[in-house]
């Protein structure tokens, strides 16, 4: 994906959702991958007014979508599972990330008050998490 790509995903799934719901104040989490920080998507953003959350480089262990990837990972290759077509990929992954519980992904939201008091503790250096 590169940040053209990126920019068509937000105009097309994120700027719908945050018009669905103009009664909450949401805010944009991205990491510091290259197409988030590119300048293309970058003025995209700013021209949409995105709200966004200024996030510190480098710094997995704050984000839990981080751990949720490697729980959905785990369950699509469980077994050394390897599939035969593109399509039973999706299928698996799409499965696989409905099978999680909600109760898994509201643990990992909760996590987060301890996650910024651990890197805080350890003054920036790497956590559990």
């Amino acid at each position: 994906m590169n940040s053209q790509d990126y920019i068509d995903v937000l105009e097309v799934n994120l700027l719908p959702y945050l018009q669905s719901l103009p009664q909450h104040q949401l805010t944009l989490q991205k990491d510091n991958a290259s197409i988030h920080v590119n300048q293309a998507t970058k003025s995209w953003l700013q021209s949409k007014e995105v709200p966004l959350l200024d996030w510190p480089a480098c710094s997995p262990d704050l984000n839990p979508i981080e751990n949720l990837w490697g729980m959905l990972a785990r369950r699509v290759y469980g077994n050394s599972t390897q599939y035969a077509n593109v399509q039973a990929l999706k299928d698996a992954i799409t499965r696989e990330w409905n099978a999680i519980p909600r109760s898994t992904i509201k643990k990992l939201v909760n996590s987060m008050l301890s996650r910024i008091f651990n890197v805080i503790s350890l003054q920036g250096q790497t956590t559990k998490y």
